[in-house]
């Protein structure tokens, strides 16, 4: 058997490192392959000319079809196509790309526009008003939150919030339920004491300009506008003692003052608040003092069953006798404070003052000139006539120059002390 003779690998090269790292950082220029070379090598089955599938979804072993949608906008200079024969559109198209979804035409879905008609939004009759003692908010968030969503609250009136300004952000982030806004009167100089109101955001809510100096009372005074209006109190009277300095006397200075300014101010009034007098114990002195108060100033209280759970009527709710928002008033029992909430049900609508029509005539616009020569056409003639046609005549030529005109009046509701008597 011959011997193999042995292969000598004489075209090995060696490189160093320098040179390899100069190589795979050097620009290296490519030739493109001639068209001949190209086609041998596909003939070879060593280059494949086939479209590949390159981004297809997995699984499809087609290539993804892209439909065109030729737009209806007519096209500049630039933006047309060099060789149009290629596309075989019209000259004033423009080829779209829009995807895979195939297009469609908008249609009305059988709805007739002339059937439509606007629908006027309905405002309710009543609204839900709630008054509270919740003796601090900062740990009651999450009750109050959920109390005013069962209950469908409008308005929930809170005395002794014991907020500060430090932390009311925070809080009312957590106390506020998706659709409501609050707003408060923290007290400034101590802990405790405050009151504030959570509201809808639907109701147009605004303060008052009422001002009371003082520091026997804490108070909140609001514009609640809907078809009518109403001016909403919220009031806290702090229990008086030796250590705070308050005696009964100055509240009911400070409240008086209070009333005098409030009933000038415009809609119907609702005063609501924690007072800590014992309503339930008519003969006691200070009670009587402040229902005597409240009788000289035409105003009524309405709670009457027990809002503390010792037994006493401490939270009032008080109106005009005359003009009262009020529908209902009840105490429901609700584990959040010591305190049971009041609730109430108040009008936001008011009865309109029915108006009245009156007949006038613009005799300041008659011109004089033109109403002499249509006086003395028709009373020409001799005296006998003109006594016979006389009213006839002269009420032609007003109706002719002064028209009767027809206008209604609307009559405002007038304060409850604006009578025939005082005006």
């Amino acid at each position: 058997m011959a011997a193999q003779p042995s292969v000598t690998m004489s075209l090995v090269r060696t490189f160093t490192r320098d040179k390899l790292l100069y190589l795979a950082s050097a620009q290296l220029a490519v030739k493109p392959l001639i068209a001949t070379t190209w086609r041998e090598l596909c003939r070879l089955g060593i280059a494949n000319h086939e479209p590949t599938l390159r981004g297809c979804r997995a699984g499809v072993n087609k290539q993804r079809v892209i439909t065109t949608i030729v737009g209806k906008r007519p096209a500049s200079q630039e933006q047309q196509p060099r060789d149009r024969s290629a596309l075989q559109l019209p000259p004033s198209l423009i080829p779209t790309i829009t995807g895979n979804r195939p297009s469609c035409t908008p249609t009305n879905r059988g709805i007739t526009i002339t059937n439509l008609c606007s629908v006027a939004k309905l405002i309710p009759n009543t609204s839900s008003f709630v008054l509270l003692n919740a003796r601090s908010v900062r740990n009651k968030t999450v009750k109050l939150n959920e109390f005013a969503l069962e209950n469908s609250v409008d308005l929930l009136a809170i005395t002794e919030t014991w907020l500060t300004k430090q932390d009311e952000s925070p809080v009312i982030n957590e106390l506020c339920p998706p659709g409501y806004q609050f707003t408060s009167v923290p007290r400034p100089l101590s802990k405790g004491g405050g009151v504030g109101l959570l509201f809808r955001s639907t109701l147009d809510v605004k303060q008052t300009s009422l001002q009371c100096t003082g520091t026997h009372l804490e108070f909140l005074s609001v514009f609640v506008k809907a078809e009518s209006l109403m001016q909403l109190l919220i009031v806290y009277r702090p229990p008086p003692s030796t250590r705070n300095g308050l005696t009964t006397a100055g509240f009911f200075e400070e409240f008086e003052q209070l009333l005098s300014e409030a009933v000038l101010l415009p809609g119907s009034l609702l005063i609501a608040g924690d007072f800590n007098f014992h309503w339930d114990n008519p003969g006691n002195a200070d009670v009587k003092q402040f229902s005597s108060i409240l009788d000289s100033m035409g105003l009524q209280q309405h709670v009457s069953s027990m809002t503390h759970r010792q037994g006493h009527i401490l939270d009032l709710v008080i109106t005009r006798e005359q003009d009262c928002p009020l529908e209902s008033v009840c105490v429901q029992q609700a584990p959040i404070s010591d305190h049971n909430p009041v609730m109430c049900t108040i009008k936001l609508r008011s009865k309109r003052v029915a108006g009245s029509f009156v007949s006038s005539r613009k005799l300041k616009a008659v011109d004089c000139q033109e109403f002499a020569k249509d006086v003395s056409v028709f009373v020409a003639g001799d005296t006998r006539g003109r006594f016979d046609t006389y009213n006839t005549v002269l009420k032609q030529a007003v109706d002719k120059h002064a028209p009767v005109s027809r206008r209604k009046i609307n009559h405002h509701r007038r304060n409850p002390w604006y009578n025939e008597t005082i005006h």
